[in-house]
C-alpha cells in the first residue's frame, strides 16, 4: 500500500507519526535484543504448551521454563500466539457405588474361557462430557472378539439405558443360538436374561 500511496498520508490516517512507522521498520528488518529473546521463548512456549496436552497456563510454563518472575510476560506471549489453556471440569459424575450393604453379585467370569463369539457378554458404564452436557455410556462387550455390538446414551443412569444398549445387541447379532440355549426375554421387556448369559460385575 505504502507504493501506491505516500507514507506521509498513510501516517495520517492511521493516526501515527512518521518516525514512529520508520523505527517499527528497522526493528522489523533489525529486530533487537528483546525482541529475539521473546521470539525464541514464544518457540518454548509452544512447544512446553504442547508437551503438556494443551493444559498449562502461564503460571505452569512459567515454572517449566525456569522463569517465573516472567509470569506477565509470558501470559502476553500466550496471548499473541493465541495459547489458550484447557480448563478440566471440577465435575466429576460417578457410575458405581459401593457404599451399601446389599449383596453383590459374584464375578462368574474369573475362570471362564470363552472359545465363541457371543458365549459371553459384558457391560460397563462410563461417562462422556459432550455439549449436551454429561452423558452416561452404557456399552456391551462380546469378550471373544473384543467389539462393542451394543451401546446406548442418556442423561439417567436406569434400567431402561441399560435396557436400549442390549436391545442394540441383540439386534446386531444374526443368531442367538451360541448365547443361550433357553428362551431370552422378548426385548422390549426390562426382565433380566435367562439361561447362560453371564454378567461381568467386576
Amino acid at each position: 500500500m505504502s507504493g501506491q500511496y505516500k507514507t506521509a498520508w498513510l501516517c495520517e490516517a492511521l493516526l501515527v507519526s512518521r518516525s514512529g512507522y520508520y523505527a517499527w521498520i528497522k526493528r522489523r528488518r533489525f529486530p533487537g535484543p528483546r525482541q529475539l529473546e521473546n521470539m525464541h521463548l514464544r518457540e518454548r512456549i509452544r512447544e512446553e504448551f504442547m508437551r503438556s496436552r494443551q493444559t498449562y497456563g502461564s503460571p505452569r510454563l512459567a515454572q517449566v521454563l525456569g522463569c517465573p518472575s516472567r509470569r506477565n510476560r509470558i501470559a502476553r506471549l500466550m496471548r499473541l500466539e493465541r495459547i489458550f489453556a484447557r480448563q478440566r471440569s471440577k465435575y466429576r459424575p460417578m457410575t458405581t457405588d459401593s457404599r451399601h450393604g446389599r449383596p453383590i453379585a459374584p464375578n462368574r467370569l474369573r475362570a471362564l474361557v470363552v472359545r465363541r463369539p457371543n458365549q459371553v457378554w459384558t457391560t460397563d458404564v462410563t461417562c462422556v462430557l459432550t455439549a449436551q452436557g454429561w452423558l452416561y455410556l452404557v456399552a456391551v462387550l462380546d469378550i471373544f472378539s473384543r467389539r462393542i455390538i451394543g451401546w446406548a446414551m442418556s442423561q439417567l443412569l436406569d434400567a431402561s439405558l441399560v435396557s436400549a444398549a442390549l436391545r442394540m445387541a441383540i439386534n446386531r447379532v444374526t443368531t442367538l443360538k451360541t448365547l443361550s440355549s433357553t428362551p431370552i426375554a422378548a426385548p422390549s421387556s426390562p426382565a433380566p436374561l435367562t439361561g447362560n448369559c453371564s454378567v461381568d460385575t467386576a
